[in-house]
């Protein structure tokens, strides 16, 4: 099956969004194109450095940018 729908996944990254970066990836109908982050419960800084550490866990070559 093909991917049909891209998406670019805007997040603060902590458990429930590492849950749905991880949905996200392999999810065959979904093509991730993008995440990018914002702060959360955490600075910016935080979650960038949170779903870079998922991506290279995941082995992923997704782009990510650091949002505000």
């Amino acid at each position: 099956m093909t991917a049909s729908l891209h998406i670019i996944l805007d997040t603060d990254p902590g458990i429930d969004d590492a849950a749905a970066i991880a949905a996200a990836l392999f999810a065959p109908q979904l093509d991730l194109q993008l995440i990018t982050t914002v702060a959360g419960n955490v600075s910016v800084e935080k979650t960038t450095r949170n779903a870079l550490q998922l991506l290279h866990f995941w082995n992923s070559d997704i782009p990510l940018a650091q949002g505000a």
